[in-house]
């Protein structure tokens, strides 16, 4: 049979452990299938792989151009979470952090894919969040021309099954990692029983004071190794903190480990805590107790541990740390053996589907509505070049004349005499006192309408309004197109007052919070405001939705990684006011996007 070449997209140029292991992983399923194939790694930015692997990786954007060279026979869309259109800051190989467009690795395959008719295929990657407004439209142009699509949690098949009819559900991949480090071929390099400990720069200081003292008693017994598995979420830089407040009895190994090196410090380790989600896939799969310590709260690790029934080993408030540690030694590892049989038997699964899908070369079905869609693409990069090269050409014109400008003037400040200098000078200082006066004015009147913007913001928000920031924009122009005259044609004085007899837009729309719970809030928001002004605008502006689980005594918010960090900041504040108040018992999670 001929070599299969194969477009393998994913975050491969940045250095992330669980990323990694998807192309070693898939290339090895597949050669122990009898397929032999050849692997072309894409990722948003040209580099060179990581945990010396050292294989070139090309930009995204050069994949029509390698295809035309190479002639792919299928396009990979690799695996992680990265099934959704936003874009973050991540650290480069370079140690520069830059705007990391994750959504290429999938859209593009679509587009090229159709473009050449070569199948697409996704191996278990992660959709973090439903799609909504324009990501609607283009995920239903993109997602129905993948020829083979597989995803590695329910959540993922269901935001993505109304899109692509197809779709199936399996888990991620690295559940195969034994067939590519067998434990017997791994080498033993900590003596004696260990404790494996992995974070990131992400954790908060109550949870950092939390972890160090549960391995400050735990190192009693066993030695304790600090494992880097992220360069791009400066592991290493929190690890190394660690372990100069361990008083240096802690084990730091180097930065630049191999991938056969941390899987072989995670095959033999006696327990592993942490919050990288494919270090206690790791671990797990060599039989080893684990504890997700998701000071994060990242969705996918919670549904992780639900999904391996390992629910009370799951950590996300530094206050159980304690009693998740002593769960998972005291489970018995042996019970786990059918869920990680379970697991593999999907991968396997997943993986003769996929050489399958090869063998018969699976293409989409033509799609007239997608190739227009890439028409327009193409379109709008061929004008974004044209205007880009009259730019470069008119500010070459504009540099011109101002070398010019500055010579001519030059000569005319030497011609001038001393009393016409004085007189720029003194012109010079009123118009800069008359601009500063203005300046300072209009400073004035643009806080004033901030803030109350943001009165009226706080009363839709409290009247549960759907959509409180589009319900200000109405009511502000509204009343300015009249400018703040009543019906009754006097003066609305009064504007807070004015805000409060508001109805929204949709009269009918369900509320977004339950009323009982908004009361809840409400109050303890009265008290974030007294306390600090400057904070507590952060929450109710970052609070998107709430899951109320009475069953499981389980409050959700949905907000922003900048409001989770803004509670666990005043963790105390928010639990002696209204957590333990409201929801003595339960326990706290977040829905937060993810890094």
């Amino acid at each position: 049979m001929k070599k299969i070449k194969i477009a393998f997209t994913g975050v491969f140029d940045i250095d992330n452990f669980g990323d990694h292991l998807f192309p070693i992983i898939f290339e090895n399923s597949l050669r122990k299938r009898k397929i032999d194939v050849e692997l072309f790694l894409f990722s948003p930015y040209e580099s060179t792989q990581g945990f010396g692997i050292a294989k070139k990786v090309y930009s995204i954007r050069e994949m029509e151009k390698l295809h035309k060279i190479n002639k792919f026979d299928a396009i990979v869309v690799g695996g992680g979470e990265i099934i959704h259109f936003y874009s973050f800051k991540q650290k480069n190989h370079e140690e520069k952090y830059v705007e990391y467009p994750i959504f290429e690795t999938w859209i593009v395959p679509s587009i090229i894919g159709r473009k050449y008719g070569i199948p697409v295929i996704w191996n278990n990657p992660g959709c973090p969040f439903e799609f909504d407004g324009y990501q609607n439209y283009i995920a239903g142009k993109v997602l129905g021309n993948v020829s083979f699509m597989s995803v590695r949690n329910q959540f993922s098949y269901d935001a993505l099954i109304n899109y692509n009819a197809n779709v199936k559900v399996s888990v991620d991949t690295a559940f195969n990692i034994k067939e590519v480090f067998p434990k017997w071929k791994l080498k033993r390099q900590v003596k004696g029983k260990y404790v494996v400990f992995h974070s990131n720069r992400f954790i908060g200081e109550n949870s950092y004071q939390s972890a160090l003292k549960e391995l400050m008693e735990l190192s009693k017994t066993y030695k304790i190794l600090l494992l880097p598995l992220a360069v791009t979420n400066d592991d290493y830089d929190i690890l190394k903190k660690l372990y100069k407040d361990s008083n240096e009895i802690f084990i730091l190994p180097s930065e630049q480990l191999t991938m056969e090196e941390i899987v072989s410090y995670l095959a033999f380790c006696d327990l592993y805590i942490g919050v990288s989600f494919h270090g206690a896939i790791t671990a797990f799969c060599y039989g080893n107790p684990v504890v997700g310590f998701d000071f994060v709260h990242n969705k996918k690790t919670r549904d992780l541990y639900d999904q391996l029934g390992l629910s009370e080993q799951y950590v996300s408030d530094e206050s159980m740390l304690h009693d998740g540690i002593k769960c998972a030694f005291e489970r018995e590892q042996k019970q786990l053996k059918s869920v990680y049989k379970n697991m593999k038997q999907k991968v396997d699964m997943h993986f003769d589907e996929i050489a399958d899908s090869l063998t018969k070369n699976n293409q989409g079905g033509y799609n007239e509505a997608f190739l227009s869609f890439s028409d327009v693409i193409d379109e709008m990069s061929g004008l974004l070049s044209v205007l880009s090269n009259q730019y470069r050409d008119r500010t070459g014109v504009i540099e011109k004349y101002k070398s010019e400008a500055q010579y001519n003037l030059l000569n005319w400040q030497k011609c001038s005499n001393e009393m016409i200098e004085l007189y720029n000078k003194y012109q010079k200082l009123a118009d800069e006192y008359k601009e500063l006066k203005e300046s300072l004015s209009s400073r004035a009147r643009a806080k004033e309408a901030e803030r109350e913007r943001e009165t009226f913001f706080e009363i839709f928000f409290f009247k549960n309004f759907q959509n409180p920031d589009y319900e200000v924009e109405r009511f502000c122009a509204n009343y300015e197109a009249s400018g703040w005259i009543r019906k009754n044609g006097q003066a609305a004085t009064d504007r807070p007052a004015l805000a409060r007899t508001w109805t929204q837009e949709d009269k009918n729309a369900t509320p977004r919070f339950n009323a009982d719970f908004l009361a809840k809030y409400r109050r303890f928001y009265g008290l974030a405001k007294q306390m600090n002004p400057a904070l507590a605008p952060i929450f109710i502006h970052d609070l998107e939705l709430i899951f109320i689980d009475t069953e499981r005594k389980r409050l959700t918010f949905r907000c922003t990684r900048q409001m989770a960090e803004a509670v666990e900041a005043n963790v105390r504040f928010f639990r002696d006011n209204f957590f333990d108040k409201h929801f003595a018992g339960w326990t706290l999670h977040y829905q937060t996007p993810r890094i």
